[in-house]
C-alpha cells in the first residue's frame, strides 16, 4: 500500500511537470476542424480557381492576376476559418480544465509555430510573383510542416509526427506538380482530421 502511495505521487508529480512545461490545451477538435475546412478550400480551389490557373501560361500569372488573387482569397478565408474554430475550440477547453490559455509556454510555442509560417508565407508571395503557382503550394506544405515540428516542443509528441509527414509530403509534391492540390488536401485536410482524432480520444475522451 504504501509503494502505491508513493507510485501515486510520482504520477502526480510527473503530470504536473508535464502541464508546467508544455502547452496542453491544445484542442483535438481544432485540428479535426482545420482539416475540414481545409478540404472545403480546395473543394473551392479546385471547382471555380485551379482549372483557370492551369490554363494559363506561368509567364503570364503575376501576384496581381484575377487568378493568382482568386487563389490567395480562397486560401485566406480557408486559413481564417481554421485559425478562428481552432482558437474557439482551444479556450473552450483550457475553460473546461481550468487552464490558462496564455501564459510563457503559449507564447514560446506561437513563436515557434509563426516564424515558420511567415516565412514561408513570403516565400509563397515571392513564388506566385514569378508564376510558379505549383511550387506555391507545395512550398506551404513544407512550411507548415516545419513549424508544426517546431511548436511540437511544447504541447503533444503527435505534432511532431505530423510535421515530419508534412514536410515529405510538399517535398513529394513539388517533385508531382500536376497533383499539388491532391497533396495539399492530403497534408492540409485529411493529415489534420486524423491528428485531431488521436489526440481527441488520447487525451480529451
Amino acid at each position: 500500500m504504501e509503494n502505491d502511495k508513493y507510485l501515486n505521487d510520482i504520477r502526480d508529480i510527473k503530470a504536473m511537470m508535464e502541464r508546467s512545461s508544455r502547452f496542453i490545451s491544445l484542442s483535438g477538435l481544432a485540428g479535426a476542424s482545420s482539416g475540414v475546412f481545409a478540404l472545403l478550400g480546395v473543394w473551392v480551389l479546385y471547382r471555380f480557381v485551379w482549372v483557370d490557373i492551369m490554363a494559363v501560361e506561368p509567364s503570364h500569372l503575376s501576384i496581381m492576376s484575377c487568378e493568382t488573387l482568386k487563389l490567395i482569397l480562397v486560401a485566406a478565408v480557408t486559413l481564417f476559418v481554421s485559425l478562428t474554430s481552432a482558437v474557439l475550440f482551444t479556450t473552450q477547453r483550457a475553460k473546461k480544465a481550468g487552464l490558462n490559455i496564455w501564459d510563457s509556454r503559449t507564447r514560446q510555442m506561437l513563436n515557434n509555430l509563426f516564424i515558420p509560417l511567415l516565412t514561408g508565407g513570403i516565400l509563397c508571395l515571392i513564388l506566385l510573383s514569378k508564376g510558379l503557382v505549383t511550387l506555391s503550394v507545395s512550398t506551404t506544405i513544407i512550411f507548415y510542416g516545419l513549424s508544426l515540428f517546431q511548436a511540437s516542443r511544447f504541447t503533444y509528441k503527435e505534432l511532431n509526427s505530423l510535421g515530419l509527414v508534412l514536410i515529405v509530403l510538399g517535398l513529394v509534391s513539388s517533385c508531382l506538380p500536376q497533383y499539388v492540390l491532391l497533396f495539399w488536401g492530403a497534408a492540409f485536410g485529411l493529415c489534420n482530421i486524423l491528428y485531431g482524432i488521436i489526440v481527441y480520444y488520447k487525451y480529451e475522451s
